[in-house]
């Protein structure tokens, strides 16, 4: 009796759409039309040129964020050996250096060591909680100082310190600038509110959706370029990530209405 009162309401309204007659293959391109509609528009005028932009400074961001935070336990663990050995006027590289030689030339007979000093932890620690004082300063100021110089401020401190690091013969001053060139993560959060802010309504979650997928394709970009040069070419790796921080310092000024929130609380 159920069905039958279903069959004359659907008879009745014409209008109403009957699921059961569509198919599998049906409502697959139905998803596909609709992925199409929202992602194609992202990469034809007049939104190419803004989901380039942001596509490059997420790519960029996630290089250096999490390419270089890959290998930072492991690095900061050589630093804090050279600290105890005594060892207090060496770059970063130089002790990176120093332990691939010794495992190369001791081969086969190099004991594999897992764990890591207790420094090491403390260390770790406490960048994960400067990152969380970062993001909950930035979402305070944010609506007074504007996103312009929050990812100014970001880029360039994270980019001179990726450079510098190189060049300090000081192990704990190496040590704060590698941190603190990995606080480039705290970027993130603005950077996708930059892109919420730049594309209409039916457009923002996918535009979202595709600048974390090319951050993520930094995140592989990164963690195998430094895994290729970090042991060889030390410098070219922190000179690589920390140029990336600088262009994205550039990039910064190219985004439209990046001063708006500025602006309105000016008003």
């Amino acid at each position: 009796l159920e069905l039958e009162l279903l069959d004359e309401e659907s008879e009745s309204d014409p209008d109403k759409v009957n699921y059961s007659t569509i198919s599998v293959s049906d409502g697959c391109s139905a998803v596909a039309r609709k992925i199409w509609d929202q992602t194609a528009p992202l990469f034809m005028k007049p939104y190419l040129g803004k989901t380039a932009l942001v596509c490059s400074l997420q790519f960029g961001t996630y290089v250096s964020a999490y390419g270089m935070y890959m290998f930072f336990p492991g690095i900061l663990d050589q630093l804090v050996d050279a600290q105890e050995v005594g060892l207090n006027q060496t770059t970063l590289c130089e002790i990176v250096y120093s332990r691939f030689d010794l495992i190369v030339n001791e081969g086969s007979q190099q004991n594999c060591n897992g764990s890591l000093a207790m420094t090491t932890y403390g260390y770790s620690f406490v960048l994960d909680f400067i990152y969380m004082l970062g993001v909950a300063l930035i979402a305070t100021i944010i609506s007074y100082v504007g996103r312009l110089p929050i990812l100014v401020f970001i880029f360039t401190c994270s980019g001179v310190a990726g450079i510098l690091v190189t060049f300090v013969t000081v192990p704990v001053a190496s040590m704060w600038l590698y941190m603190v060139h990995l606080l480039s993560c705290c970027a993130m959060g603005v950077i996708n509110a930059v892109a919420v802010d730049l594309f209409p309504t039916h457009l923002r979650a996918m535009a979202v959706s595709v600048s974390l997928m090319f951050g993520q394709l930094g995140s592989v970009f990164g963690t195998n370029m430094n895994g290729l040069l970090l042991d060889s070419h030390c410098e070219l790796s922190f000179w690589t990530s920390g140029s990336m921080m600088l262009v994205c310092t550039g990039l910064a000024f190219f985004i439209p209405r990046v001063l708006k929130r500025k602006e309105a609380v000016e008003a």
